[in-house]
């Protein structure tokens, strides 16, 4: 497994802050977080390549049960929509317009950190040991 679950120390924030700097949309949204004390408490990454995965916390209240992920892979950012708090169906922002060969690299990369991260960037197993928080992603490329 190459992912590791870890806390996003202050300066993780602002890695993660620096590697939004060409999208403004999440690098205002990221910055608020942070300024605002509501960034996502843990991550899972992958240290040896860099790439990363973390809840987005929602800052107003959705009529929608999704939860929302930024992943990084190889430099490149996706957005997941997973369905409700025990669905596992995974939409990616932006997916349809993706080759074949890199969404099968896209899915393993998610399913790694998935394995490691759970629901709730907790790991995967609730206080008694036992599978609770898992999300093993179906994924929907037509987002």
């Amino acid at each position: 497994m190459t992912y590791v679950l870890e806390p996003i120390s202050l300066e993780d924030q602002n890695k993660i802050i620096d590697d939004a700097i060409s999208d403004p949309e999440k690098l205002s949204l990221l910055s608020f977080l942070r300024k605002e004390g509501q960034f996502s408490k843990n991550w899972a990454i992958n240290k040896k390549v860099g790439n990363y995965l973390f809840l987005v916390p929602e800052i107003v209240r959705t009529d929608t049960m999704y939860s929302r992920f930024f992943v990084l892979i190889d430099g490149s950012w996706f957005e997941v929509y997973v369905d409700s708090l025990f669905g596992n169906k995974a939409a990616i922002k932006g997916g349809a317009n993706l080759v074949a060969e890199l969404r099968g690299e896209i899915e393993e990369e998610l399913m790694q950190a998935f394995v490691v991260y759970g629901r709730f960037g907790k790991g995967p197993l609730n206080e008694f040991g036992k599978p609770e928080f898992e999300i093993i992603p179906e994924f929907n490329w037509e987002v």
